[in-house]
């Protein structure tokens, strides 16, 4: 019997470490993707734009 629960908590830990590794990828792809890098940068670059805007009046 102990085998088993030895075995039942190993597997546990494999699925475990399997779904954080799984959703950790999914994080990192989503925020240093190419496609979220350019879209950070086209925000960052209208948020310039429109502090420039504000303080010279347009």
């Amino acid at each position: 019997m102990d085998a088993a629960a030895r075995s039942l908590v190993i597997a546990t830990c494999l699925v475990m470490l399997a779904a954080v590794g799984y959703l950790a990828i999914g994080e990192y792809r989503s925020k240093y993707s190419s496609g979220a890098q350019t879209k950070a940068l086209i925000e960052r670059n209208q948020e310039t734009r429109q502090r420039f805007d504000n303080a010279f009046g347009r």
